[in-house]
């Protein structure tokens, strides 16, 4: 369940799972873009992951991908939540990462008990001192804070966004950007980061992984050589693999 705000109106929609392969989004009859919002939020969109999906049967560490359906990602409605929210978690711990994200939350408006994520215009209104302070976000209030300066001027689109785009935006490095595009559709980039190469070194038994390394195991998938590489060490740390 989510709440987004549209055309000025605040609207709620739920994703109920009515049958094993059925998914039905529960509204406002007046709510039209509902479905495409949930579709988008659920990633749904994304072409081509239910190949992927087959090629990973019987694959020595990935086989779990294919029998548990893994490899689509709860993302935000457009770039500008999911990059926001990428600035606020680089380098924190979940648990970490979810308190600082539901305190910023609070500068959005408030319904049924839920919380919108806020407009640019919502963030650059409270101000850098409030989003550090209440979101204790440290260094990274200033980057979110010149983020939303950006998406309220126009610098940065908000659909149809690639890898360059996200790489553009304050606070987002390339490992960050090549992930973030990922959510978007786009995996051919590894986002090659300390936990690969923790994967790579201890599982694996590379003294010092480097990105070619992480290509040359993961380039096997082609265009998803990225979502691989990414589901790989997930399911590591998981005891996946």
């Amino acid at each position: 369940m989510r709440l987004d705000q549209i055309s000025g109106q605040l609207r709620v929609a739920s994703v109920v799972q009515a049958k094993p392969e059925e998914l039905v989004v529960e509204h406002d009859s007046d709510d039209l873009s509902a479905v495409d919002r949930m579709r988008t939020v659920l990633s749904l969109d994304v072409l081509g992951v239910d190949e992927f999906q087959r090629s990973c049967d019987g694959h020595p560490t990935l086989a779990w991908v294919h029998e548990t359906g893994a490899g689509r990602f709860l993302r935000g409605v457009d770039a500008w939540e999911d990059a926001s929210k990428a600035v606020c978690f680089t380098n924190l711990k979940w648990a970490q990462a979810v308190r600082c994200l539901n305190a910023l939350s609070e500068a959005g408006p408030k319904h049924q008990g839920l919380h919108c994520w806020p407009t640019p215009d919502e963030f650059v209104e409270r101000g850098e001192r409030w989003l550090r302070a209440h979101g204790r976000i440290g260094y990274r209030a200033r980057f979110l804070h010149a983020l939303a300066e950006q998406f309220r001027d126009g610098v940065h689109r908000r659909e149809q966004v690639a890898r360059s785009d996200f790489r553009a935006m304050p606070g987002i490095g390339p490992a960050t950007a090549a992930y973030l595009a990922g959510m978007w559709g786009d995996w051919t980039v590894l986002s090659f980061d300390s936990s690969i190469r923790a994967c790579l070194r201890e599982r694996d038994g590379l003294v010092a992984p480097t990105r070619e390394d992480a290509e040359v195991r993961y380039g096997y998938f082609g265009d998803f050589q990225g979502l691989a590489c990414l589901l790989d060490a997930s399911g590591w740390r998981r005891g996946f693999s």
